[in-house]
């Protein structure tokens, strides 16, 4: 990706926009929008909605988004940023720039879902190599990516370890609550309501009001019997408002979750 960049000149291209051959942009006709901005107000970069995971009707309309979450797509190429990470690549600003997000435009990931078995398992295989070299080993989002990655594969003990291992290094709070999220649900999986519900207990004080942690706590209840509990968080969940970040989100999975808990607590109370 340096070396794509490297071939843009700076004088004729001011601004670069990136996707990648598998990816398709929606609300283009507004870029010129979005880099009057970017002049006006020095803006480094704009972070675009990614949907990398939906279900299409018949006419390639979005049905259902699956997957999404944030990222910075227009960025001044002025040498300001730099891509890191031989995974999951990161675009790093080389001095401090402000950004911004623009829900008019974003990126749809056109892919055949049946590979995506065989891309997490060439994608565990590239951090594992990471976690082999001394300058990613201790970097707090390749033991975050390795675990969500053995989390996937359903290893749990790996996932934990490593999991364990990345909440101190990060400085990133949404992600420690994501964290603390997987690890309540292995504790939930591994049959320990009671551990889980701690972990969802820190990841909302990570990141506060999140409905997403209070779908696990919802969860969490929901096992241990607890079904006003139960009932009180959903509520809680539905009535929380939605959230643009750069963090995956599982949309889809949410609501299936909520469905689910709403379903098994009216069956206990008998409604």
């Amino acid at each position: 990706r340096n070396h794509a960049l490297s071939q843009v000149p700076q004088e004729e291209y001011p601004y670069a926009f990136w996707c990648d051959t598998d990816d398709v942009l929606r609300g283009g006709e507004h870029f010129g929008i979005i880099l009057e901005r970017m002049n006006e107000r020095r803006i480094g970069s704009v972070f675009l909605n990614y949907v990398y995971s939906a279900d299409f009707d018949e006419k390639g309309n979005i049905k259902n988004t699956k997957i999404e979450h944030l990222r910075e797509r227009i960025f001044r190429n002025d040498g300001s940023y730099t891509w890191k990470g031989p995974l999951h690549e990161t675009l790093i600003p080389q001095r401090e720039l402000p950004v911004t997000d623009f829900p008019e435009a974003d990126v749809v990931h056109i892919a055949d879902e049946s590979k995506f078995p065989m891309a997490v398992e060439r994608n565990t295989k590239t951090l594992e190599w990471c976690m082999l070299q001394p300058e990613y080993r201790e970097d707090a989002r390749y033991l975050m990516s390795l675990g969500k990655s053995y989390y996937d594969l359903e290893k749990w003990e790996e996932a934990k370890f490593l999991l364990e291992r990345y909440i101190p290094k990060s400085g990133w709070a949404e992600e420690r609550s994501q964290a603390w999220g997987l690890l309540g649900s292995i504790a939930l999986r591994q049959g320990k309501p009671e551990e889980a519900l701690k972990k969802f207990v820190n990841a909302q004080l990570e990141n506060p009001g999140s409905p997403e942690v209070y779908l696990l706590q919802s969860m969490a209840y929901l096992h241990m019997g607890l079904f006003e509990h139960a009932e009180r968080m959903l509520q809680n969940a539905l009535n929380a408002p939605p959230r643009q970040t750069t963090l995956v989100t599982n949309p889809k999975d949410m609501a299936a979750k909520a469905y689910e808990i709403a379903f098994q607590v009216a069956l206990k109370k008998g409604e």
